[in-house]
């Protein structure tokens, strides 16, 4: 009898493992269907982000094809612009070629009337800075002219603007200035009064002491002898002299300040000379030299007498304007020839 009992717990012992192991079973099979869900979520992401990256990879090899069509539509634009610039180089090397003798020629024409110019400043005006300043342009013009030809003239011309630098027209202001000074105080200088005059005012004083009828008789007697007056004169007297036509002694005076200061701009020494000798006489001869003011003026005469006027020989630049005269005759030439030619090369 004791062993069915041992039977029976050792089924109750069966029935309960099998629970345990059921129950096992259940939470395996669900770790393994999360498991799996897992992966084919992984396996989703990463083929979404394989999907995406082929797009845009996809995108960026058509960004790349763009920028390479934009790329080759420039490089072509760009050898387009360079064969059209090649050509307008072409074309300009041809026009200068053709047509280069002539912007020479204009610029030679240009200087040589520069030229012209201060020659004229220098042989008829003697303005040595205006015909500086042209010497000096002229000289800009040739030097951008590529001729073997003009290596000579530029030299001659900087010889001369040498000269024209080194002279000094100081002294010729300072001499123009004086004489302009002494032509306008010329018309203000006093002249001598008349002899009656001057007895007259010495009466006046005298007779102011002698205040009694004798004294005053006498003085009247006096008077009427000053009434008529008698000159005696070592030289003739002279139809300017008489007191009407006073006023022609200061302007013969001016007239002479006015010869002498032209002769002075053009270097007429002998002009100039004989200007101012005639007019220290003309002062001493007709106006009061007893006045202060006669008295400078004629000082400053004398002071002019001795001076002389500037004899500084100009530089001609008649040769170097003959010389470029030449050179446009031969291209002159030149340049007929070329035109009687061109329909034989047709």
């Amino acid at each position: 009898m004791s062993k069915p009992k041992e039977i029976n717990h050792e089924n109750k012992q069966e029935t309960c493992l099998r629970p345990k192991i059921k129950l096992n079973c259940t939470m395996y099979r669900a770790l393994l269907f999360a498991g799996l869900f897992l992966i084919f979520s992984s396996l989703s992401y990463i083929g979404y982000s394989l999907y995406q990256f082929n797009k845009n990879m996809m995108n960026n090899q058509k960004n790349i094809e763009d920028l390479k069509t934009t790329t080759l539509t420039y490089q072509s634009d760009k050898d387009l612009q360079d064969k059209k610039l090649l050509i307008q180089e072409e074309q300009i090397k041809a026009l200068k070629q053709h047509f280069g003798y002539k912007l020479e020629k204009w610029q030679l024409a240009e200087a040589q009337y520069l030229l012209k110019l201060a020659n004229f400043n220098l042989q008829f005006q003697h303005n040595s800075e205006v015909a500086l300043q042209l010497t000096n342009a002229a000289e800009n013009l040739l030097a951008k002219i590529s001729l073997a030809e003009l290596q000579s003239i530029r030299n001659n011309l900087a010889d001369i603007t040498y000269q024209l630098k080194s002279i000094n027209s100081e002294d010729l202001s300072t001499i123009l200035m004086r004489l302009n000074t002494l032509q306008k105080h010329a018309i203000k200088l006093t002249l001598p009064l008349p002899k009656f005059a001057q007895r007259k005012s010495d009466k006046n004083e005298s007779t102011t002491s002698h205040q009694n009828w004798h004294g005053q008789f006498q003085s009247a007697l006096s008077e009427l002898k000053d009434m008529v007056v008698i000159k005696y004169h070592e030289k003739p007297l002279n139809e300017e002299q008489i007191p009407p036509n006073r006023n022609y002694l200061r302007e013969q005076l001016a007239m002479l300040m006015t010869q002498a200061e032209w002769a002075a701009m053009r270097n007429a020494q002998p002009l100039y000379q004989s200007s101012i000798n005639t007019a220290l006489k003309w002062v001493q001869d007709n106006f009061n030299t007893d006045d202060s003011e006669v008295q400078a003026f004629l000082q400053s005469l004398e002071q002019l007498q001795k001076t002389t006027v500037s004899t500084n020989q100009y530089p001609n630049l008649s040769s170097v304007i003959d010389a470029i005269q030449s050179i446009l005759e031969r291209q002159e030439t030149s340049e007929g020839k070329a035109n009687i030619n061109s329909p034989k090369e047709m």
